[in-house]
């Protein structure tokens, strides 16, 4: 080899830290455009919100009018009947009238409680629209702030992956082809974290102690070695790269 085995250890514990660094920024990158679809789900679902009281308010004001109307409508209506009244020429047809009046003025009464009804409604729900309007202009600032930040950090990370692809391929000319080809066995085998340092005994990849005599192979630091337990590629310490 080129290097010495410890050497060439710290370079496989580097390209393992690099490659983990380009997985999670993967992932981000992978989830971008579902945040932004999920920002403006957000948005858009508060617009309906405010949308669909508006709609009511204009659906609760043309039923208001209906009612103005009927009130007109009923009021004429009572009157007519009490001219009506002075040419009555028998009593059952004043009674009859009389009944008209009073039918009507009831009709009326209980629309113009139900207009109430509907003016306390409008006006109360009109101001709760104001506010929520007020808070949709601040939303959407907001969720523009952060498609902005998400925007941002994604090509933050497209930039970093650059250079870790770099570092990478620098790495691996570091790293003899042969123990490049186990590293790479081994991480089919067992996933993404592939090499992994024990200390006092114990392998920090699995949690479990290591052989008397596999311990002292590895404190030796002159061959390659692995857990006989996981079966990853273990090495005793590493001062100046970074570990798992």
């Amino acid at each position: 080899m080129s290097k010495n085995i410890k050497e060439q250890i710290s370079c496989l514990v580097k390209l393992q830290g690099i490659e983990t660094d380009r997985f999670n920024i993967n992932i981000r990158l992978d989830k971008v455009q579902g945040n932004l679809e999920d920002l403006d789900i957000k948005l858009k679902a508060f617009e309906q919100e405010v949308e669909n009281e508006t709609d009511i308010i204009d659906e609760i004001k043309i039923q208001y009018r209906r009612s103005e109307s009927d009130t007109q409508e009923n009021l004429l209506r009572v009157q007519k009947s009490r001219v009506r009244l002075g040419s009555v020429k028998n009593n059952k047809e004043y009674q009859a009238l009389i009944k008209e009046i009073e039918e009507l003025d009831n009709k009326n009464s209980q629309i113009e409680d139900k207009m109430l009804e509907y003016l306390d409604y409008i006006d109360e729900t009109e101001k709760q629209i104001g506010f929520k309007k007020k808070a949709l202009i601040a939303f959407s600032k907001e969720v523009e702030e952060e498609k902005n930040n998400v925007i941002q950090k994604s090509e933050e990370d497209k930039r970093r992956l650059v250079e870790l692809n770099r570092e990478r391929e620098e790495t691996l000319k570091e790293i003899d082809s042969p123990l490049v080809d186990k590293y790479n066995m081994v991480r089919e085998t067992v996933g993404r974290i592939t090499i992994v340092r024990v200390k006092d005994s114990v392998c920090l990849g699995c949690n479990m102690n290591m052989p008397a005599q596999k311990y002292n192979e590895l404190q030796r630091c002159d061959s390659l070695q692995f857990c006989p337990h996981c079966h990853r590629i273990i090495y005793w310490k590493n001062h100046n790269e970074r570990s798992e």
